[in-house]
Order: C-alpha cells, then structure tokens, then sequence
C-alpha cells in the first residue's frame, strides 16, 4: 500500500525518485515533455474504439522543466529549492509552495516517488 505524505510532512526531508515507466525529451523549445504510455486494458479499449493516441504527452512549463531536470533521484527537495532559487529568482516565488504543489502533483500522478532522506 502506497504511504501518504501527511500535511505535517515537511517536505523538504524527501527525495524525489522518477518512476522508470515515464519517458521524457526536450522539446524543441527546450522544455521538457513527460511522456505517459496508456497501456493499461481500458486504455486499450478506449484507443480502439476512440482511435485515442498510445501515448499522452505532458509539456512543462520552465520552472516545472527545471524542478523536472534537478531530480536527480539523490537530491532531496530542500537541495532542489535551491537549485531552482538560483536559477529562476524571484519569479520562482513562492518559491515552496509551488515546489510542493508541484511535487505532490508529480507524485499523486505516479510520475515520481517520494522517499525520506532517513530511509
């Protein structure tokens, strides 16, 4: 059973890991895409009656391509807070609350997993 990162967590404490599954390029504006296979049997089922793509594609914005590219799988987030500090300033602000956000989003949509740095 998948364990739930609590409103009390501090985030900052965890190291994000990407999942294998998902792939990703630059594209050509030198963002990144998360690409989502859709294999499962309903996504099966739906591709052949709705003629629907095998793949989805997900396109980040700067800040979200930035945290994406420092997720190195060993860094945790306070690490990562401030990597994307330096680079992006003040238009990153707030600058943790959009990192969580972001985060629990990844993570919610299975794309990354969250482990605690005293795991």
């Amino acid at each position: 059973m998948k364990k739930k990162i609590s409103e009390k967590d501090n985030l900052l404490d965890y190291v994000p890991v990407k999942v294998e599954k998902i792939e990703t390029y630059i594209n050509d504006n030198g963002l990144v895409d998360i690409i989502i296979p859709r294999d499962g049997w309903f996504d099966s089922l739906i591709r052949k009656i709705a003629r629907t793509p095998d793949k989805k594609v997900i396109s980040l914005d700067s800040l979200g391509s930035g945290v994406w590219n420092a997720i190195d799988n060993e860094r945790n987030l306070y690490d990562i807070s401030k990597i994307i500090k330096n680079k992006f300033g003040a238009d990153a602000d707030p600058l943790y609350d959009r990192l969580s956000s972001f985060i629990r989003l990844l993570s919610n949509n299975e794309f990354i997993k969250l482990n605690r740095v005293d795991e």
